[in-house]
């Protein structure tokens, strides 16, 4: 059993140094864009405070208060302070508790 992997044994081009940079460079790409598909960013669900999501819905922080209060919406909780994703807001939008 080897413990290894032969990166270069699909190669058709590696019997030269610059075949060989040509095809690494593809393969660390290659993973790269895999990795970039599957990661999540903050910039993919960014977090909002209760005076953020206040201004969102356009209520007061006191009514986002009664809303947890009630778990109309869904939040996570750190250090007495409450966050918010966008799923979170879009979730508790569809339930219908709001109308726009």
């Amino acid at each position: 059993m080897k413990d290894y992997v032969d990166l270069y044994a699909d190669c058709n081009e590696c019997d030269t140094v610059e075949g060989v940079k040509n095809y690494s460079n593809r393969i660390f790409n290659d993973i790269l864009t895999k990795i970039n598909k599957t990661s999540k960013t903050i910039e993919d669900d960014p977090i909002y405070t209760t005076k953020d999501v206040a201004n969102i819905l356009c209520v007061s922080v006191r009514t986002i208060d009664e809303y947890c209060s009630n778990n109309e919406i869904g939040y996570k909780k750190s250090k007495k302070r409450r966050y918010f994703s966008r799923k979170n807001i879009d979730d508790f939008l569809n339930k219908g508790k709001r109308n726009i």
